[in-house]
């Protein structure tokens, strides 16, 4: 898939842009980093524009082996805000051939951008909620024993708002709106970039590939920086500025996560392989294919898996072989054995690598053997919290042990 280099032109003054994610072929033009993005094939990654003290970092593997060889890079240019990006990163152990097993890597590309300042709370304890400028609701409760200092986007479906059981557990929360469906999801006949470009145009609001349906202001990036614009000059003593970099143009992801269900569930682990974030926790997903065979019938055998392991790759969507900017042992997901989709989720759970074998939430206790690749077969197309156990979803989250099973 092609770099769209428009980007540096239509968000300099919004402080981030993303590139295509590129299939699994490693063909392509050459990777660009800004704002700890790359793009997924292609030749030596260039160095792109650091943001507002943000890493930019580029360069992918070459897609010729599923481990990846590292990309080369060169020095990203002058960022938004006057300061000087970092050297671009190589893209080892990221990468896969076409048909072979993907992989989203042991150490993701990139770095995290620690904070630069305290939580700073100083509001009466309870939980304080409110609309987004978009209409969302958002919210964080510090009545939990100690505040997780980690942001949540709650995407729902196409969707999200403001979740209880999150706030309870020391979380700011986020929800977005995801303005754009992507209608055609399955239909291969429109290539396996398509459900790719059609979720990174609704994070960034980019045109990726034919994909241009939503816009720059109406992007998720877009939505989750101005709410912790206007909530942190509205409730200051919320700690809402914390999530932001030190000049408050940019978000710091790294402390971020995605969670979503279905559609959502996803878009929460494409848009992890376009930004390095602390967690992404998908709840009936991810699939993006058509791999599956169905319903479970029965527990986990890895000599009957529920999935074709020959699927065609054009069955596949791209960003699913694609190198990840997070970290794969961030990556969690949740399937019910009676969701007719539990098949190509399961696929996916083996072709990304996730952490960990399949685990049985029936009849498997925390810490569940540190899976990442949780299943019950007494679930449907569930979302959170009903559905699955509150101890794997803490563990997907990292609740901290003393907010784990809060009383109020």
């Amino acid at each position: 898939m092609r770099l769209q280099h428009q980007f540096l032109y239509l968000f300099g003054c919004l402080g981030f842009c993303l590139p295509a994610c590129g299939s699994a072929n490693g063909g392509g033009a050459a990777g660009f980093g800004g704002n700890g993005v790359v793009s997924a094939g292609g030749a030596a990654g260039s160095g792109g524009a650091g943001v507002s003290g943000m890493t930019s970092v580029a360069g992918s593997s070459s897609g010729a082996s599923s481990s990846g060889a590292a990309g080369a890079s060169t020095a990203g240019s002058a960022g938004s805000s006057g300061m000087t990006g970092a050297a671009g990163l190589g893209g080892s152990g990221v990468g896969g051939a076409a048909g072979s097993t993907g992989s989203g890597g042991s150490g993701g590309i990139g770095e995290d951008i620690p904070p630069w300042r305290d939580l700073g709370i100083t509001v009466a304890p309870g939980q304080h909620t409110h609309t987004t400028p978009a209409g969302k609701s958002a919210g964080m409760d510090n009545r939990s024993a100690t505040m997780a200092a980690k942001l949540v986007i709650d995407m729902g479906v196409t969707g999200g708002g403001y979740q209880t059981y999150l706030g309870k557990r020391g979380f700011h929360v986020i929800g977005i709106d995801a303005i754009n469906g992507c209608a055609g999801i399955d239909d291969w006949t429109l290539g396996r970039d398509f459900d790719t470009n059609c979720r990174l145009n609704t994070l960034d609001g980019m045109p990726h590939g034919d994909q241009s349906t939503v816009t720059p202001d109406k992007s998720i990036m877009n939505q989750v920086l101005q709410t912790l614009i206007t909530f942190e000059a509205s409730y200051p003593g919320e700690g809402w500025g914390y999530f932001l970099t030190q000049d408050g143009k940019a978000v710091r992801w790294s402390d971020v996560a995605f969670t979503g269900f279905s559609h959502g569930a996803q878009s929460a682990a494409c848009f992890a392989t376009a930004l390095r974030v602390y967690r992404a926790v998908s709840q009936s997903g991810p699939r993006d294919n058509t791999c599956g065979t169905g319903p479970a019938k029965g527990p986990y055998d890895p000599t009957n898996p529920p999935f074709d392991v020959n699927c065609p790759v054009a069955h596949i969507a791209s960003w699913i072989d694609a190198p990840s900017a997070t970290p794969i042992d961030r990556y969690y997901a949740f399937t019910g054995g009676n969701d007719g989709q539990f098949g190509d989720i399961m696929f996916t759970m083996q072709r990304m690598n996730f952490v960990g074998d399949y685990v049985n939430l029936d009849s498997s206790t925390a810490p569940y053997g540190g899976s990442h690749r949780f299943y019950s077969l007494v679930a449907g197309h569930s979302g959170f919290p009903d559905g699955f156990p509150i101890d794997a979803i803490n563990i997907a989250f990292n609740v901290l042990p003393e907010n784990a099973n809060p009383t109020f």
